[in-house]
């Protein structure tokens, strides 16, 4: 089976070895922050499954948005940022 070559699609990471942080020098992640990411994971995952009821009834533009925006939120809260 093959995909199609879509420009967005990258099975593996750009990012080699020389892209990881030295042994012991990991980044430090508060524990504030760990809390907030944690609080919002659980209200996107509340929200996701509302938005599940939803989905069935939402004509399909609106449901891709809807899905999209979801993802994005969920990725944000654990702390992923997207770049183009």
């Amino acid at each position: 089976m093959t995909t199609s070559a879509h420009p967005l699609w990258r099975p593996m990471s750009g990012c080699g070895p020389g892209c990881l942080p030295l042994p012991g020098r990991s980044p430090v992640v508060s524990m504030g922050r760990r809390l907030g990411r944690a609080t919002a994971l659980l209200a996107t995952v509340g929200l996701g499954t509302g938005l599940a009821v939803l989905l069935p009834v939402l004509p399909a533009r609106e449901r891709q948005v809807a899905l999209r925006g979801w993802a994005r939120a969920t990725a944000r809260a654990c702390g992923v940022r997207l770049a183009a």
